[in-house]
């Protein structure tokens, strides 16, 4: 029988069906209205626009401005930084925003910012939170209309070291309400760029970025990937904007209505999204955001996916085959430890990149090399054949990677190549040479610094010499290059030893996608 929308299902409470049927907002209809509304909405308060915006970019500046506590479900490349400084410029103009903060997820993504500000709103001033605790607190007292701060450096800036009350003897960084209090008051609007970052309600970031609803006049949210495969996610998203007028004020609750809950064997619950419910889940999350997609804008050329399988060399197979042994043991064993399980995993993965890092007896690391890198070659072979005048950014997941990358580049190819890490000193320019030099056609960059808030459309090929195992970090990565601007079609390759744990990451990622795509492409509300 087909689920109803708003329906109960057996033995369910009443409470449940005045949560799902309750009136809520829908904006769908926003995107029918003509230019001209829009345009004279904004004409109307003052803002004036330097490049023509794109009639999505006008709908979601002016919902934002219009709700106050929004979120752009905005895919990337379809600029969602021009939306948000279309929103604090007419915030300002409307004398209800003097100052911003915009929190992203790492440092590199600051300078991206500045830029955009610098293209798009020259009028507002802009101040990179960077440097030491102190020095930042130095930047806070000069006067500027937007701050920008990466969520840990937030942590830095409102936390001091205490003592632990669950380990005696021991301190660590808590939260010191008077300090956060005395932040947070000094801003008018907050921007959560990839608000993902603040999906774990059990995390420093979300306990403190839940309390800027208490301070703030106007919260936006941004992320056109707001989960990969737990939709429980969103609860955490979606509180710090409203509070929980969407999904509930209360995260158990949300679960609840929307997740069958078992007892695994770590002693922890499996959620299982309860897939009937996904009309129900659909018209909450759009009670306070829209969604857009890139084909609802405009068009881009073809993206071309080229896996690229490879077989086991022999010289691998009894390092492999022992870890598959090890994780088997760890997972049947009585007192078995996932820290334990985690490492012998992420050991797995680096067999299949040919090396292998272990601690000896004497707590020393020791790095062994694996004869026969079919990866590397592959990779080689790639880069050889690269088209003259076209770029390539190749991503990875483990340092010792990224170091084997760049030397074979660099050393065999003899190739100019731009290597970008944790710690890497003006990362800013660095991309500026990738972008700007034609004899600089290779950016090595981890995936989990590179996914996020960075135009790399100069290049049309990505290459994942791992891939991430999160659907949302591997999306991200991706659309730095197939992105808006981008001109050629984007070829992306994938790098695996079949029948390993890399191909179950392709498929784990093939899962997260479709799921994905089931709930953010919104169908019209009458056929939900």
């Amino acid at each position: 029988m087909k689920h109803k929308l708003g329906e109960l299902f057996p033995g369910e409470q009443p409470w449940i069906g005045k949560f799902l049927n309750r009136p809520l907002n829908d904006f769908e209809s926003f995107k029918k209205k003509a230019r001209k509304f829009y345009e004279e909405k904004f004409d109307s308060i003052g803002v004036k626009f330097h490049v023509k915006p794109f009639f999505h970019q006008l709908v979601c500046a002016y919902l934002a401005l219009k709700e106050k506590k929004f979120i752009h479900l905005v895919d990337v490349g379809l600029g969602k930084t021009q939306i948000t400084l279309t929103v604090i410029y007419g915030a300002k103009k409307m004398g209800i925003g003097h100052k911003t903060l915009v929190l992203v997820p790492n440092l590199i993504n600051i300078p991206s910012w500045e830029d955009e500000v610098e293209a798009h709103r020259p009028e507002l001033k802009f101040i990179g939170l960077e440097g030491t605790t102190e020095e930042r607190i130095e930047l806070l007292k000069q006067d500027a209309d937007i701050f920008c701060i990466n969520y840990i450096g937030l942590q830095a800036l409102v936390t001091r070291l205490m003592p632990n009350p669950r380990k005696p003897g021991k301190r660590s960084r808590q939260i010191d309400d008077e300090m956060m209090t005395n932040f947070m008051k000094q801003f008018d609007i907050i921007i959560f760029d990839e608000i993902s970052t603040v999906k774990n309600t059990r995390s420093t970031t979300f306990k403190i970025c839940k309390n800027f609803k208490s301070h703030s006049k106007i919260r936006l949210g941004l992320t056109g990937t707001p989960f990969g495969r737990n939709l429980s996610d969103l609860w955490g998203e979606y509180f710090v904007i409203d509070g929980g007028d969407s999904l509930g004020r209360n995260q158990f609750l949300f679960e609840k209505v929307f997740f069958d809950m078992r007892l695994n064997v770590w002693g922890g619950m499996d959620k299982t999204f309860r897939k009937k419910r996904m009309p129900e889940l659909k018209r909450l999350m759009y009670n306070c955001a829209i969604r857009y997609e890139q084909n609802e804008c405009f068009d881009l050329p073809p993206i071309i996916y080229k896996p690229i399988p490879l077989v086991m060399p022999m010289e691998m197979e009894p390092y492999y085959s022992k870890l598959k042994e090890k994780i088997r043991e760890a997972i049947t064993c009585n007192n078995m430890v996932m820290t334990d399980i985690r490492n012998l995993w992420m050991q797995s993965r680096e067999v299949t990149s040919n090396f292998l890092q272990i601690i000896d007896e004497d707590a020393n690391k020791i790095l062994l090399d694996i004869p026969s890198p079919a990866k590397m070659e592959a990779l080689q072979e790639l880069c050889n054949e690269l088209p003259e005048e076209h770029k390539m950014v190749i991503f990875h997941e483990f340092i010792e990677s990224g170091n084997r990358i760049e030397k074979m580049i660099t050393q065999e190819l003899k190739e100019k190549c731009l290597r970008v890490k944790a710690g890497t000193q003006d990362r800013g320019d660095l991309l500026d040479s990738f972008k700007n030099d034609p004899e600089c056609r290779f950016l090595v960059i981890s995936s989990h610094i590179g996914a996020l808030g960075l135009n790399l459309q100069t290049a049309n090929y990505v290459c994942f010499y791992e891939s991430p195992v999160s659907p949302i970090v591997r999306r991200q990565a991706e659309a730095r290059v197939y992105r808006t601007g981008q001109k050629h079609t984007t070829f992306v390759y994938d790098l695996f030893i079949a029948g390993t744990v890399e191909e179950r990451i392709r498929e784990f990622l093939k899962e997260g996608k479709n799921l994905y795509d089931e709930l953010m492409t919104k169908p019209e509300l009458s056929k939900i």
